[in-house]
């Protein structure tokens, strides 16, 4: 069988499958470092951007509270009722009922603070 002349021989071919595979060998460490590094940084850069956002939407929800004037739950669902009926144009009751909407889905989890009310009594 006659090789065509650009092909190379089985020595190079084995030569170069060689080099490759001692390439990929080394290769997984350092990217492997590199990745884990990058992760890191990552994971970092995350938690920053998570804290940040945190912090934001605490702000904000403070000065809301100041415009709506209420922060409760009850206090804002009967808001809410209180306006849709009032008489006012429908795009200020809106924005009104909008805030108040941003609020109550912003209120912090208090069900892991304060007992139910049944339990409350059992425990006096």
């Amino acid at each position: 069988m006659s090789r065509h002349p650009g092909m190379p021989t089985d020595e190079q071919q084995d030569s170069a499958a060689e080099a490759m595979y001692d390439e990929q060998l080394d290769t997984p460490k350092w990217l492997l470092v590199k990745r884990l590094k990058t992760s890191e940084e990552c994971r970092q850069n995350l938690f920053d951007a998570l804290t940040k956002v945190e912090q934001q939407r605490d702000r904000l929800r403070a000065a809301l509270v100041l415009l709506v004037g209420v922060d409760s739950r009850a206090e804002l669902e009967e808001m809410e009722t209180t306006l849709r009926l009032a008489p006012a144009p429908a795009e200020d009751k809106a924005a009104a009922i909008d805030g108040i909407h941003a609020l109550l889905s912003t209120l912090p989890d208090v069900a892991s603070v304060v007992p139910p009310r049944g339990e409350e009594e059992k425990s006096s």
